[in-house]
């Protein structure tokens, strides 16, 4: 094998010949080498011997060329190498390669291509990067579980517990190889799966999803969430860990090669938005509640203060005029004569730019015919997390039946309080009416909105929220950017299924080592790339000098 010292400008004959020992399965053994300590100038080259006594790492085709940057790393002979065990054992993990040593990647494990005495692996496995050569290529839907995959179940379907993209989905954990995946059951107290959190209950808004995924915290000064937490807010992406090579990195940016998008079904793609909401379904004896007289009583206005105190409506100075006397209860996370739901609101994306959806009388999760059609009382609580953007005004409507009510990190912003229908009423967001509520450019804020069905007809909630959603990312390889990632088997950027190429779907096309004979090209295929056996490394015997 020929080894030749190349510039940096060269580099992309490296690329090319990378892919070409990714399909060929090379299986290198490697050392960290540089032109000053082997004595190899750039531009010059070294002849590998092509003894077929060496172990099956060192057999390649006497054709083959690898090219080496200074400094990157070259094929080594181990037979030469200085074995002397206790000096190896004490230096190695240091992440230099120290003598008699064949690797030092750093650390001490021996699934990574690189052993705890730092002797190198030989897998059979396809060639990575040049970077990589020492490390196998996750391949999602094998059956083998190699990070960054959190699952590989040996297939690429959703909603089985591990994604096509070999992530473990909301409501499972998965185990084993190939995964076995089994559901887990939120409010049960006990974290498990993609988990960041179980507080005994399943209600939202109280730091802990329905899903138990942890929510963003906010304070007066906006709010923020942590990277690894599953919530998408002021950051490029967020999966639900800190692994890099997934699509998004351990500081939550998206990776090289990779499209992030939020999970379904909440995608911006999916034209739908699941907005979580709390009922509170009151009894008919509740003082607030069923009392035709207070129709059309007072102005509506002041009936709570314009700042909630811990994220709930307190009482305003117009409260008694509009027959309230116990506001608390409304919303209140416990009160003992109340039936609490956990449900969602479907918003759908328009042109414009805006999730926009209405209570769905038919989806509320009690029952809202009553004897005579008489709708029972009820409260609805909705809290969501929004990135404000100066440079664009944002028009958002909202409109119910009864009491409803819209704060902006923590600050009234539109009053609608009262019995009877409201129409829609338009709320504007832009640079100036931002500061009023404490955000700038770059801010995330809570918006919560408080409606209240306090009368007997049909209840009715109008809700509008801006195109942003913060439910966990789901990244997936962008096939043809010529960039392999998780879940593809090549990508050269060309992508027209050629031998020894890759196919439109990034997967191996036909080339030798394959275990198919493809007569146009090749004589024999026995699935390896070695020479000594039936069928030499480069598929074809005449050209090798072997008898049929």
């Amino acid at each position: 094998m020929n080894i030749v010292f190349t510039p940096p400008w060269r580099q992309s004959v490296l690329v090319f010949l990378a892919l070409n020992c990714f399909y060929a399965g090379c299986g290198w053994e490697s050392k960290s080498v540089s032109p000053e300590q082997s004595n190899i100038n750039t531009g010059d080259t070294v002849s590998r011997s092509s003894d077929s006594s060496k172990t099956d790492s060192a057999n390649t085709s006497a054709t083959d060329i690898l090219v080496i940057l200074p400094g990157d790393t070259a094929p080594f002979n181990a037979d030469t190498a200085d074995n002397d065990s206790n000096k190896a054992a004490s230096l190695c993990g240091n992440g230099i390669l120290d003598e008699g040593e064949e690797c030092d990647d750093g650390n001490l494990q021996s699934d990574d291509g690189c052993d705890a005495l730092c002797r190198l692996i030989d897998w059979s496995d396809p060639c990575g990067p040049p970077d990589y050569w020492c490390r196998r290529n996750a391949l999602c839907g094998d059956g083998n579980t190699l990070l960054p995959e959190m699952c590989d179940d040996g297939n690429l379907e959703n909603s089985d517990g591990c994604s096509s993209t070999c992530q473990v989905e909301i409501g499972f954990d998965c185990e084993g190889d190939p995964s076995v995946c089994h559901t887990t059951l939120c409010g049960d107290g006990i974290v498990e799966g993609i988990e960041g959190c179980d507080d005994v209950n399943t209600l939202p808004f109280d730091g802990c999803s329905a899903n138990c995924l942890k929510e963003p915290v906010c304070t007066a000064d906006g709010c923020h969430s942590e990277c690894g937490d599953g919530s998408v807010l002021l950051e490029e992406c967020d999966d639900g860990n800190l692994i890099d090579g997934d699509g998004c990195s351990a500081q939550c940016r998206r990776e090289a090669g990779f499209v992030c998008t939020p999970d379904v079904p909440n995608a911006p793609g999916s034209l739908t938005l699941s907005l979580p909401v709390i009922y509170r379904v009151f009894p008919d004896a509740h003082p607030d509640f069923g009392l035709v007289a207070c129709n059309g009583a007072g102005q509506g206005e002041a009936i709570i203060a314009s700042t909630l105190t811990d994220w709930k409506p307190a009482p305003g100075v117009m409260a008694h005029d509009n027959c309230v006397t116990s506001l608390w209860d409304w919303f209140s996370p416990s009160h003992p004569d109340v039936d609490t739901f956990a449900a969602t609101i479907s918003l759908a994306l328009e042109e414009a730019g805006r999730y926009m959806g209405r209570l769905d009388v038919d989806l509320l999760p009690f029952d809202v015919s009553g004897d005579d059609s008489v709708h029972p009382f009820f409260t609805s609580e909705i809290h969501y997390w929004q990135e404000f953007d100066a440079t664009a005004v944002l028009h958002l409507l909202f409109g119910g039946s009864d009491d409803t009510w819209v704060f902006i990190n923590g600050q009234l912003a539109l009053d609608a309080g009262g019995i009877g229908d409201h129409p829609n009423r338009e709320l504007m967001l832009d640079e100036n009416t931002a500061a009023s509520y404490g955000i700038h450019h770059g801010d995330a804020y809570r918006i919560s909105i408080f409606h209240a069905h306090r009368s007997t007809d049909t209840p009715r909630l109008f809700v509008t929220m801006g195109n942003h959603s913060i439910e966990r990312s789901r990244c997936h390889g962008e096939c043809g950017d010529g960039i392999v990632t998780l879940g593809e088997e090549c990508d050269d950027g060309v992508n027209d299924s050629r031998y020894g190429g890759c196919t439109r779907e990034c997967k191996l096309a036909d080339y030798c080592g394959d275990g198919q004979v493809q007569e146009a090209v090749e004589d024999c295929d026995d699935g390896n790339k070695k020479d000594g056996d039936d069928c030499p490394a480069n598929c074809q015997k005449t050209r090798s000098g072997i008898d049929e």
